[in-house]
């Protein structure tokens, strides 16, 4: 038996066979469009728990007789491969996410450094040239793994739907998140003025 359900931006097919069918978004209206497989069910559920239609999938899936319980058994094992979607997805790692303000570290680098005000002022512009983080490296900090660990657990003691995406909405994990890609973002500034400063041979 094939269960199907759908809204305006999902779509969730679980063929007789076993396969299961994705999809979040649409172009026409949200202007971007992903779909997946058995094996990217964290992710889904971690993206519907974050959005608007995280109800409306939860009422269609119960009217099926579904609950995160039926899933559990193929969502556990595959949670640690969407860290990507966890911490800040494409907002945080394609469009940069949320500005940072630099202000402190450029004030605490001056002060270590002993640089004048014009100097420093060199250091900041030639600093943009240096900073680059991306999510690859990332995924390799203690940062990432603290993330990890959180919505495991989140995935791991949830036995409906509703209970998961509270979890996953819970004020720790979302405070964690940002945090933790927030003082990643800033350790690599200070290595960027670093690299500036000595690129500036000052």
């Amino acid at each position: 038996m094939t269960t199907e359900v759908s809204g305006r931006y999902f779509s969730f097919r679980w063929e007789s066979d076993g396969d299961i069918r994705l999809s979040l978004g649409n172009l026409t209206d949200a202007g971007w469009y992903w779909d997946g497989d058995g094996s990217d069910l964290a992710g889904f559920l971690w993206r519907l728990a974050h959005s608007q239609t995280g109800e409306e999938f939860i009422k269609q899936m119960n009217s099926e007789g579904l609950e995160y319980s039926d899933l559990k058994p193929m969502v556990l094992p595959m949670v640690d491969t969407d860290l990507y979607m966890y911490s800040g997805d494409n907002a945080m790692w394609r469009f940069g996410g949320d500005e940072i303000d630099f202000i402190y570290l450029l004030e605490d680098f001056q002060q270590q450094h002993g640089l004048s005000d014009s100097d420093m002022e060199k250091v900041a512009d030639e600093s943009f040239m240096h900073y680059a983080w991306d999510f690859d490296e990332f995924a390799e900090t203690d940062e990432a793994n603290e993330i990890l660990t959180m919505v495991r657990k989140a995935f791991t003691d949830s036995d409906t739907f509703s209970e998961l995406f509270d979890e996953l909405n819970g004020e720790d994990i979302m405070l964690t998140v940002i945090q933790n890609t927030n003082f990643y973002r800033e350790r690599k500034y200070q290595d960027a003025l670093l690299d500036a400063k000595n690129e500036l041979k000052l």
